[in-house]
């Protein structure tokens, strides 16, 4: 048997904290518990995986367990989640905590001390006692082929608490408080790599496992699920949806077992998750809408779409001013397109129709002047000024000049034509449409600007 001399010397090396594979287990036993064992709860934490925080990566620690005090939040039931993560830095001999409601950085753990060195403020050690705590004595214990030094904790009004032990921590458990009035707590085991590292000497694993409850009727979970942007979403976008952190698995209704999943498509979506070896529970669906445009247009009267938000009509991949309703009338041969849009901003175009004879003109007026309108215009093509002269004597009429985009250039309203020269030499060159439109009719006439 060493001595304690050769057991210090033997522990020089530090002993850093678990990185991986590791289980915790732990029990509270307290008076404000009920009769007859006074256990307020089991609990047991595990090593499960990465993330990074600010720019440290930490180890996640997961918490599962039974607690049967009313007091606690967790009453008669089963629960299971992420606690929040450690790192360790080596160098300094310590370990910091982040709880899982914040991205705090706490000292957790420090194996830096030595005796008569005060205690100082960890998660587990509030300093709420009427003096200071103090590392009264440094031994160590034989673990896994392994000297871990033991801190034993001492305070001169209560006497010696508990005791800290290189890469393990409380032996009153994990999280737990360096001391209880009314009770205590106890690490029932350590575990890493399937080996039982603490106590000592212990050698069946199953008896430091929390052991599940007869059925998952124990249990009380319904995973929440976290949308990223709305679930109406447009054609080629798409939402993340996320599970509730904490679970040991996932199953989405995709077939997916990953935390979160990308949505593309209009559906019903769902995730199931793992709370221990044998059960499983299912969140509430979530509901997604893929807004689809698809704008055909119709030659009847006129062309026409069928009802979106809004339209912007194209001649030949240009927009057409003021050519915003669900109805366009043209009256220039090309190829026309509209441009659609939802109450939240999705977009569509539909394929373009050719408008290029009398045949297949949609509209009553057509490219050759109304029957019932006499209209005569000179000359073309034309230089600075056009002259009209119509049989439309007396009557209210209204002259429009478009290009060939279709933009209005000129217009004249509210006048009796019976003879007028229109002024065109700001014009560019190019194809224009005249129209002369009464109480008897309309009449288009095409002409061309020549310098």
């Amino acid at each position: 048997m060493l001595n304690l001399v050769q057991h210090l010397s033997s522990a020089q090396t530090y002993i850093p904290f678990p990185d991986s594979n590791a289980i915790w287990t732990s029990s509270r036993t307290d008076v404000t518990c009920p009769d007859p064992l006074y256990l307020c709860y089991n609990n047991q934490n595990t090593l499960n995986g990465d993330t990074v925080i600010g720019s440290y990566t930490y180890k996640k620690i997961y918490s599962a367990g039974y607690s049967q005090n009313p007091i606690y939040p967790y009453n008669t039931t089963y629960y299971h989640g992420y606690t929040g993560a450690i790192r360790n830095d080596i160098a300094e001999k310590k370990v910091y905590f982040v709880p899982s409601n914040t991205t705090t950085d706490t000292l957790f753990y420090d194996f830096s001390l030595v005796v008569g060195d005060t205690l100082p403020v960890t998660y587990i050690y509030s300093a709420n006692f009427p003096q200071p705590c103090t590392i009264s004595s440094i031994d160590s214990i034989y673990s896994g082929g392994l000297y871990r030094k033991r801190y034993n904790i001492y305070n001169p009004d209560i006497g010696n608490l508990t005791s800290y032990i290189e890469g393990i921590g409380n032996t009153g458990g994990l999280f737990e408080s360096i001391y209880y009035p009314e009770g205590y707590s106890d690490l029932l085991c350590f575990i890493q790599n399937d080996s039982i590292l603490y106590p000592e000497g212990t050698s069946n694993t199953d008896m430091c496992r929390l052991i599940a409850p007869p059925n998952c009727n124990f249990y009380s979970v319904t995973p929440t699920v976290t949308v990223s942007g709305n679930t109406l979403f447009c054609n080629g976008d798409s939402i993340v949806l996320t599970a509730e952190d904490g679970f040991i698995s996932y199953l989405w209704s995709t077939g997916d077992t990953t935390q979160s999943i990308s949505a593309d498509t209009s559906g019903i979506y769902s995730v199931s998750v793992q709370v221990n070896d044998s059960c499983w529970f299912s969140s509430s669906t979530v509901q997604t809408y893929q807004a689809v445009l698809n704008p055909v247009i119709i030659i009847g009267d006129e062309l026409y779409v069928s009802h979106f938000y809004s339209y912007q009509w194209y001649l030949n991949g240009e927009p057409i001013p003021g050519a915003v309703e669900q109805t366009y009338c043209p009256f220039i041969w090309g190829g026309y397109s509209v441009v659609v849009h939802n109450s939240i901003g999705c977009s569509a175009v539909s394929g373009t129709v050719e408008i290029n004879s009398e045949d297949n003109f949609p509209c009553t007026i057509g490219l050759s002047e109304n029957a019932m309108i006499d209209i005569i215009m000179y000359p073309n093509p034309a230089r600075t000024s056009i002259s009209i002269q119509s049989s439309v004597i007396g009557n209210q009429s209204a002259i429009s000049i478009y290009n060939a985009l279709g933009q209005l250039v000129y217009q004249l309203t509210n006048q009796p034509v019976t003879q007028l020269t229109i002024d065109i030499s700001t014009l560019p060159t190019g194809l224009y449409y005249l129209t002369l439109q009464s109480d008897e009719g309309v009449a288009v006439k095409k002409f061309e600007i020549i310098k």
